[in-house]
């Protein structure tokens, strides 16, 4: 059953085509469609960063300075980068500098992880550093190991030297 709103779009649509190829009537339908999709979506997210109530959002570092979140989340408290340990500085810097966040939290091992770098120019500049390494003697070491099977604690491939309990 279709609305009065859809039959007249619907209407319209078969005004424009009229007298068209059909490969033409097509690709306009086609992209009338897209722009409207576009603009559900960018409703859709105003709503969720705006008047939903979110408290949380979880996004890569490189959405996290689009402009999409960034014009419309403007009370950014604390901003957390996971995995710090294997971005590229840079990398971690967009979402530290575009969140405003009053607190910023940067998690990882970059014994375990870091940037994979393949270029040698990049690497001689400093980017196979990550910004987590460049801190890591500020870090607070983990006390608690809250994900590892305790049984695996003593396999030799995990060096946690023994300062975790379970």
């Amino acid at each position: 059953m279709r609305t009065h709103k859809q039959e007249s779009a619907i209407s319209r649509l078969k005004i424009k085509c009229e007298g068209k190829r059909k490969e033409d009537c097509y690709v306009s339908l086609h992209v009338h469609f897209l722009f409207l999709f576009h603009k559900l979506i960018g409703q859709a997210e105003k709503w969720v960063l705006n008047d939903s109530g979110v408290q949380i959002i979880l996004c890569t570092c490189a959405v996290s300075g689009s402009l999409r979140l960034t014009s419309f989340s403007d009370n950014i408290q604390q901003c957390i980068v996971d995995e710090c340990g294997m971005c590229m500085e840079p990398e971690s810097l967009v979402p530290i500098t575009s969140s405003g966040a009053h607190q910023v939290v940067l998690i990882g091992d970059h014994k375990q992880l870091q940037p994979v770098i393949q270029d040698q120019v990049a690497k001689t500049l400093g980017l196979s550093v990550s910004m987590f390494e460049r801190h890591s003697n500020r870090a607070k070491m983990l006390e608690l190991q809250y994900r590892m099977v305790s049984s695996m604690k003593h396999c030799s491939g995990i060096k946690c030297k023994n300062k975790l309990s379970q």
